[in-house]
Parts: C-alpha cells; sequence; structure tokens
C-alpha cells in the first residue's frame, strides 16, 4: 500500500491511501491548505497502528460526528475494549 498526497484544482491538499491493485481504499474527507498539513495527516494516520478498533453500530443516542451510531465493542482483547470505551465517552 502507498499514500499519495496530491494538489486538487482548487488548490487543496488531499492524500488517498491505494492498495497492491492500485485501488483507492481511502480518501481524505479533509482537504488541508498546504502539503505539510497534509503530509502531517499521513504520518498521524500511518503511525496509529496500534490505535483501537471500535465497532460502531447504528441507533443509538450518542452523535458521533455526523452520523448516529451505537458503539459496539467487540472485544477482541480487554485493552481494546477499555480503550474504545475510553474514546467513545
Amino acid at each position: 500500500m502507498v499514500y499519495y498526497i496530491y494538489r486538487e484544482k482548487s488548490g487543496y491538499w488531499r492524500w488517498r491511501l491505494i492498495d497492491a491493485r492500485g485501488m483507492s481504499i481511502v480518501n481524505s474527507e479533509e482537504h488541508y491548505t498546504d502539503e505539510v498539513q497534509c503530509s502531517a495527516a499521513v504520518e498521524l494516520i500511518r503511525t496509529s497502528g496500534l490505535a483501537p478498533v471500535c465497532v460502531l453500530r447504528h441507533g443509538a443516542t450518542e452523535t458521533l460526528g455526523m452520523a448516529r451510531a451505537a458503539p459496539v465493542v467487540e472485544e477482541r482483547a480487554a485493552l481494546n475494549a477499555a480503550l474504545c470505551s475510553a474514546a467513545l465517552h
């Protein structure tokens, strides 16, 4: 996989993650005013490999971002569950 950083016609910077088949699997939702900010965002994501995986299910009362979702943690490990719980509250 490889991250691509590019400048749009609008002048804003974005990033994209491409898989081994050449398919885009993640695109930045946010745009950045300069290449340094965009590169910093890629580095933050690239180095977050130890971040917990929290599975969200629809239909609860908490609002996370723009979607309504219920935090349901699939317990892969006790530490992962605790980290997800702390991150969602």
